[in-house]
């Protein structure tokens, strides 16, 4: 027979043999421990940031991706070698993740909403007028928002590369290079909609998208902000039952839910934790208003900066700038020499000597990385794939070499 319990306890580190330790502390009747576990989501569901990160990230490969093709592009030699229907494809990729990590995010948000607060709720309704808002006063978001639904019935919308030479003023010839989509193909191949089709018809015959995208993305921040607020609201509500909870806690270690399965003889067959967030819960309870939801997300600011300036900003790290070096100085001798040689190896033994044979490693690793990152994207693969297809082959070259395995 099993026992089932229901405790506070206190995790902690564990040693050499265990990764980590949990005390059991109080047991707590099933109502208590409800209403500490439903505070826990609670307030945890604030710090989640995870369908929004998606949208950052891909709207980050996507721009990156397009001055990256846009450059090889412009290119003089580069353009003989890539064709732009080849970028086009590469960049339509792109957009179609993009694409599919918002419309995940309405969808996720949506549902979360409808199973946490009820269908008919004001949270409900608050955040469905936050998108209305965005839909009715941003041609951007409605346009971006069917563009998905183009992309799944009609295919790529991507179909135009416009290349522009001119004249700077120190009289070298500059190449811009930018990817448009056709208005009246769009409009003569799929329903719109009404308010959406006069936007589409108020844009120039071939418009980029880019500028788009960028509206539609200060949009879902500000469709966030009130999905945010919403949550802290709550999570303001239910801090007081997790600081509750963590004064029942012994006073080491971080305090938690556990529930604990137990044989008959005292033998535990199954436990089940769960961190009470109290430094967040108290922050909540102190500092935080709902309408202060800048203080802990400043990325969701109404005059927050455009999320892509982040991606621009270098970091200086000189350790990693110190291994690109080094990487990239032994790849050119090895070039320079043709392959394996007498000037490699002096090379590769002076760095050893010089910063240990582990930093030596992670140079050539980290050059190969980018090599590798850049190589995929310019032939519209992944990294990835690439290295499948090296290993593939190596394999093949191998088993060719040693007909007896």
């Amino acid at each position: 027979m099993t026992a089932h319990e229901l405790r506070i306890g206190s995790w902690g580190p564990g040693d050499a043999e265990v990764r980590a330790s949990i005390s059991l502390g109080a047991e707590l009747d099933q109502a208590d421990y409800d209403r500490y576990l439903e505070a826990v989501r609670c307030v945890s569901r604030v710090a989640d940031l995870q369908q929004y990160s998606l949208v950052l990230r891909n709207y980050k490969r996507f721009e990156s991706t397009a001055r990256f093709h846009a450059h090889l592009l412009a290119g003089g030699r580069a353009r003989s070698s890539l064709r732009p229907e080849d970028s086009g494809t590469v960049l339509s990729f792109e957009l179609v993740n993009l694409l599919a990590s918002m419309r995940l995010f309405l969808d996720h948000h949506e549902t979360d909403f409808k199973r946490t607060y009820g269908k008919d709720s004001s949270e409900f309704a608050r955040l469905k007028a936050a998108e209305a808002r965005e839909y009715d006063a941003w041609p951007a978001y409605g346009i971006i928002y069917k563009l998905r639904d183009y992309n799944l019935h009609c295919g790529f919308p991507l179909d135009h590369i416009k290349m522009e030479s001119t004249q700077d003023p120190s009289s070298e010839e500059a190449t811009t290079v930018q990817f448009h989509l056709d208005r009246d193909e769009l409009l003569a191949t799929f329903d719109w909609k009404s308010k959406v089709t006069a936007d589409l018809r108020a844009l120039p015959r071939h418009f980029t998208i880019e500028p788009l995208i960028r509206d539609t993305i200060a949009c879902f921040r500000r469709i966030y902000r009130e999905v945010k607020t919403v949550q802290i609201e709550h999570a303001i509500q239910s801090s007081p039952e997790i600081i509750e909870a963590a004064e029942r806690a012994d006073s080491t270690g971080a305090p938690c839910l556990v529930e604990v399965e137990k044989t008959s003889s005292g033998i535990i067959t199954n436990l089940k934790h769960h961190l009470l967030p109290v430094d967040f819960a108290l922050r909540l309870r102190d500092q935080i208003r709902a309408d202060e939801i800048s203080d802990l997300f400043p990325e969701l600011a109404n005059d927050a900066v455009d999320p892509l300036a982040d991606a621009e900003q270098e970091v200086d790290d000189p350790q990693y700038e110190a291994s690109l070096s080094r990487g990239a100085s032994l790849l050119s001798v090895f070039l320079q020499h043709g392959g394996p040689s007498t000037y490699l190896n002096d090379s590769l033994n002076r760095q050893v000597d010089s910063v240990g044979l582990n930093s030596m490693v992670a140079g050539l690793m980290n050059v190969a990385t980018v090599a590798i990152s850049m190589t995929a994207s310019a032939i519209g693969t992944t990294p990835e794939a690439i290295l499948g297809n090296i290993s593939t082959s190596s394999t093949r070259h191998s088993r060719q070499a040693s007909p007896g395995l």
